[in-house]
């Protein structure tokens, strides 16, 4: 369970969930936010507890931001 300590390994999760939901038409709004208020509950958790790793590595450690802002791009694309 030391893997979902990584921040970049929960984003990715969250990515590929919102993604997935988004391509089989599932993905509704109540949905959408009902997922992205858990994801930040977590990250919120996490951050408090002091439960992150830091690999020392940049993508690992920041590179989580590019894939949500993707996953985010995506959703709005796929909205308008």
């Amino acid at each position: 369970m030391n893997i979902l300590r990584l921040p970049f390994v929960r984003t990715i999760i969250f990515c590929i969930l919102i993604l997935t939901l988004l391509f089989i038409n599932q993905l509704n709004v109540l949905l959408f936010f009902l997922l992205g208020g858990l994801y930040a509950l977590t990250e919120s958790i996490m951050s408090k507890k002091g439960g992150d790793i830091n690999t020392g590595n940049k993508f690992i450690d920041f590179g989580w931001i590019f894939f949500l802002l993707i996953t985010m791009f995506l959703v709005l694309i796929d909205y308008f």
